[in-house]
Parts: C-alpha cells; structure tokens; sequence
C-alpha cells in the first residue's frame, strides 16, 4: 500500500463530500535572516534562463525571464522543503504547493501558526527568500491517512484519489457518479477522516495512451517516437522517456511507460530520413500498483552515441527548438511548479503540476503514485520524457481528457528497474 512518505495531492472540480479548507488566513512569514545564513547548495536550483519553462512562465505570466527564472527555481527547491518539514514538523505540516494566483509563491501549510519561523527559516536555507504560510485545518498526515483509507477500501474504477494540499483536501475523482460499491464503500468511512475528503468529477474516464511521428538521428534521446511489435495488424506507438544505465554502468536502458508493451518485444525508432533502427527488446516492464514504467534494453549504445542525457524538444506555442536538450538530475514534483513534456503526437507542450501521489484507474488496472498535470497531450506520447530546468521528473503515463494527464516519477520508476538516468 501507499506509504505515507509519499502521499501529496491531486486537483479537479466538484464538491460533494465535506472537506473544506480551514484556513485562518495567510501569516507573514517572518525573516530567516537573524543570523548569517548558509544557503544549502543540495536544495537551492538554478535553472538556466534558456530553459524552455522559464520562457514558457514569462510568456504567461508577462514577466522578465530573471523573475520567471527565479520562479522556476523556487518551485524546483519547493520538493526539498516539503520534504524537510514533513521529517521536521509531522504534526504541524500541511502541505507545500505554488500559489495559483499568477504570483506562483511558494505556499506552506500548518496546522500551527507557531511553525511559521521554522518553515521561513527552512525555505530561505533552500534559496527561497519569502514563503507564504497559511494556517490549514488537516495536516499532511492527516489528509495522507484519508487517501490512504480510500485507496484500501473504495473501487477504483473510473477514478483516482490523491490529495490537494492549495485545498486541504482529498480528492476522490470518478468519471461519471459512483456506482453502487463505491457508495456503500464511502458511507462507511469513519467521519474524522470523511470531513477531509471532497468527491470529483473526471473530464473522461482514465485511459492510458499509445499512437502518429518525430524522429532524431543518433543520439538516441527523450522525446521522440517508439514502434513496438505489432498486435492485431497494428504498431504499438510510444514516446521514448530517458536513456538510463544500469547500477554497475555496463548496460543502457531507454526508459518509457510501463503500459506500452510486453517484456521480451522488440522496438524501433527511425532516423531523420525515416530509415527504421532497431533500439532492443522491452527489458523489464511495471503497470500496475507499483507504477507504470518499462526500460527497453538499447542493443548497440556505441552505434546510439551513447551515453548522453538528451531530449528533443520541439518548438510550440511558449517553447524554441532545441534538438540536444540537456538533462543534469532528477528531481521530486510539487503541485503547482511547472513541467514540460515532449512526445511523438502532441510535440512539447508546458503546463503545471496539479497532483502529486495520485491513483489512477485505467480500465481497471489501479497505478499508483502518480503526477497529475494541465500539459495537454494525445495518444501515443505515452513514455515522453516529463522535465523542467534541465531535471527528469518523470515519463508520461496516460490522460483523463486532452489536458489532464498523470506521469510516472522517474525517481521511483529507476528505483524499481535497478537504473538510473543518464545525465549531461
């Protein structure tokens, strides 16, 4: 079952079940600066000005791109500060997320108004000069335990269930009503933990996607389109995600969705010209509770240019192209930053994260620990490479609708298949 270190939040309309927010209004954080202050190099981001989301958030936003830069590197230092608090103050934490008023601040609740020194102190240590901290009525333990409940004891069918820290919330999110199991299911939820819980709607039932094409020449590299074996007279079409390496550096891996294809099936890409390039066979597959991730073994990483960490990013409406895009590490999401993606059908398309740690059904299948975001995306940019600020955060895993899709963090998908990420 989902632990409780991992729990975060998931966003869509609708209020049926009570779970309102109960904020006591927003506190002024108070300096961190009382004594000279060390700022941690392993938490504080530095994103480059080229980034495409640092150029996609100024386009929105109206803004400089130093200030979008400094934007995006605060979101980027946010996952870090979360994860402090919750260690430091697990009563007391209630969730860190990006304002959604167009100031994209970083928002921390407490349960506490006394714990608003000890998070400014913590966010400043990370390179976040101001935090906002907003008294909540459910602590992220708490809300983690009402997911968790669901999770355990509620049909998943048609839905998914995660927890929006911006609203206090759990949000269980079906495509249509209930039907009868779920109802009966939630009617015996006990009431302390139904009062933290809001029932959604989805646009569409969750559906993983899969299938028309970018290529690149050698290097191999994120964002381009995959060609699985055939079934029932058609190619499987897929995104590819990351070029990983094996724990001892002796094997590369390309890193796609785990709902793509079977173990031991062999796929290809093309180069530029169209000409067909065998990558290897599917290595090691997870769709499912554990996740949806697949690495396919690349057969002749001398003849791919490897190993580099690239993905190709293709020009849109707030991105430039750029065929070599660099990516440096991995990193952790945190509901409200924003990420890119880049896929065979939809190209590269920018948004935010509106949900972390949610649990998703597809036709049945429950995968968990998911990332919900706004990035539109179409049928077979399933395993694109999800990133932001030269940092992996994930490969796409499906869509409930054009604009609200889920992807697989990266971190616990190499976690799981024994890999980790190439980087530049």
């Amino acid at each position: 079952m989902v632990a409780l270190s991992r729990r975060f939040a998931l966003v869509v309309a609708g209020l049926v079940v009570a779970g309102a927010v109960g904020v006591g209004g927003v506190l002024s954080a108070p300096a961190a600066a009382a004594h000279p202050l060390i700022i941690d190099p392993s938490c504080a981001a530095r994103p480059s000005v080229a980034d495409p989301a640092v150029g996609a958030l100024a386009a929105e936003r109206r803004v400089s791109v130093p200030e979008a830069q400094r934007r995006i590197a605060a979101q980027q230092s946010a996952a870090v500060v979360g994860q402090r608090l919750r260690s430091g103050l697990p009563e007391k934490f209630g969730g860190i997320w990006i304002a959604g008023d167009g100031s994209d601040a970083v928002v921390t609740g407490t349960t506490s108004g006394s714990a608003s020194a000890v998070i400014a102190d913590t966010a400043a240590r990370c390179g976040i000069a101001s935090v906002r901290v907003v008294t909540v009525r459910h602590s992220a333990a708490q809300l983690a335990a009402a997911a968790d409940w669901i999770e355990r004891r509620v049909p998943a069918d048609r839905a998914s269930v995660g927890i929006d820290f911006a609203a206090n919330t759990v949000r269980f999110n079906i495509s249509g009503a209930p039907d009868a199991r779920q109802r009966s299911a939630l009617a015996k939820m006990p009431a302390a933990l139904r009062s933290a819980v809001t029932l959604g709607r989805l646009a569409a039932e969750p559906d993983p996607l899969a299938c028309s094409g970018n290529f690149c020449d050698a290097p191999l590299r994120g964002g381009v389109e995959i060609q699985g074996p055939a079934a029932a007279g058609y190619v499987t079409l897929c995104s590819s995600g990351f070029v990983t390496v094996n724990l001892t550096g002796t094997a590369y891996y390309l890193l796609t969705a785990g709902h793509c294809g079977a173990k031991g099936g062999v796929w290809n890409t093309n180069f530029a010209n169209k000409s067909k390039h065998r990558i290897g066979a599917m290595y090691n597959k997870v769709f499912g509770a554990g996740g949806d991730m697949a690495i396919i073994r690349i057969d002749s990483p001398s003849g791919w240019k490897l190993p580099r960490g690239l993905v190709y990013v293709q020009a849109g409406a707030a991105t430039t192209r750029n065929e070599a895009y660099q990516i440096t590490k991995v990193g952790d999401s945190v509901q409200g930053m924003r990420t890119c993606k880049s896929g065979r059908t939809t190209k590269t398309t920018c948004g935010k994260v509106t949900a972390v740690g949610v649990a998703v059904s597809y036709n049945g299948t429950v995968v968990r620990n998911l990332v919900q975001t706004n990035m539109c995306a179409g049928g077979g940019d399933s395993g694109g490479a999800v990133y932001s600020g030269h940092v992996a955060y994930g490969v796409l895993s499906g869509a409930a609708g054009s604009c609200t899709t889920f992807y697989q963090p990266v971190k616990s998908a190499v976690a799981a298949l024994n890999v980790k990420v190439v980087t530049d």
